[in-house]
This record gives C-alpha cells, sequence and structure tokens, in this order.
C-alpha cells in the first residue's frame, strides 16, 4: 500500500492501475491499496477490480486479520 499527496486524490490514479497491471505479474500481489484519511481504495490484482470502503471499516477488519 501507499499514500497519496493531497493534491494527488485520496483514491488510486489511473497511474497507479497503469503501472500494477503491467507489473502484477512481478511481484505476485494479491491486491493493492491507497490509504487516505477518510477512504481506502483497493486494486484486486488477481480479478482486476476497483473498490473503495471507509477507511473506519477498513481499520476495524484489519483487526481481525493479525
Amino acid at each position: 500500500w501507499h499514500t497519496h499527496l493531497p493534491e494527488t486524490g485520496s483514491t488510486i490514479t489511473a497511474t497507479d492501475i497503469y503501472t500494477l497491471r503491467m507489473n502484477e505479474h512481478l511481484t505476485k500481489w494479491k491486491k493493492y491499496s491507497v490509504i487516505s484519511e477518510a477512504i481506502v481504495s483497493v486494486w484486486n490484482c488477481e480479478t482486476n477490480t476497483f473498490s473503495v470502503v471507509p477507511k473506519q471499516k477498513w481499520d476495524q477488519e484489519s483487526k481481525f486479520k493479525k
């Protein structure tokens, strides 16, 4: 995952998705996330789908995965 500066926006950008699709076979990543103050945007590398989750929900779900 990574974060964006305010001027980049709070979700995954088209550049992020392009870079992920070009390189995901090298990384073996299943998902890729961009975290902002209010939301977490997730690119699923296995299904090539994009989703947005409120950060509070993502934080709660992450606690159960540890």
